[in-house]
């Protein structure tokens, strides 16, 4: 239940089968690389103290349990798995915040707290599912796939360039300019309060 510091480089050179730790404390990952073959699973709540790339090379799943912030200065997270990446708590709501957030292609990246916060780009290369109504804060937000929101309210403060189909939202509010590249369907109201362009034939519904 107290902290954990993670100081060099993990699985650098062999990659760890697994990496899990409980809940209750904190988890301060200062190092810039983690890799494991298989899941990696952060129980309690963790601190950023450097950019860092999370790895799993046979498509294990990546969870945080708890929230995800920065230490001293915004920090990178980058996140490589062919499997399901979970963030059940809010990830950079307080300052320095984030600096990016990025994930891979061919998994699925599970948004269940409600907030992502960056002060530069979010880029997601694999599908998003949505577990709550969520609020992504950054300059760009980029998803790559597609989004189903689960039923749940979708707003971006700050940049979008939609190139996955976006479907069963209740609502869609951006606030910066948009490009949108892929349909996007809403059992409500779509928002978009600044230049929309549009790079294929798309259909709002």
């Amino acid at each position: 239940t107290g902290t954990t510091t993670l100081s060099g480089i993990i699985g650098g050179s062999t990659a760890l089968t697994s990496i899990t730790s409980n809940t209750g404390g904190t988890m301060a990952i200062n190092t810039t690389a983690i890799t494991t073959s298989g899941a990696q699973s952060f129980g309690e709540n963790v601190t950023l103290g450097a950019d860092v790339t999370l790895t799993s090379t046979t498509s294990g799943n990546i969870s945080f349990a708890g929230t995800i912030e920065s230490t001293t200065s915004a920090r990178a997270l980058t996140i490589n798995t062919s499997g399901t990446t979970t963030f059940s708590g809010t990830v950079g709501a307080t300052s320095p915040y984030l600096a990016s957030v990025t994930t891979n292609a061919n998994g699925t990246t599970v948004i269940n707290g409600g907030s992502v916060r960056t002060t530069g780009a979010q880029s997601y290369g694999d599908a998003i599912t949505l577990g709550a109504n969520t609020t992504l804060t950054g300059t760009t937000i980029t998803n790559s796939s597609t989004i189903d929101g689960g039923g749940y309210s979708l707003s971006i403060s700050g940049n979008s360039v939609i190139n996955g189909a976006i479907s069963n939202v209740s609502s869609t509010n951006i606030s910066g300019t948009t490009t949108i590249g892929a349909n996007v369907t809403t059992s409500g109201t779509q928002t978009y309060s600044s230049a929309v362009t549009l790079s294929a034939a798309v259909t709002l519904t």
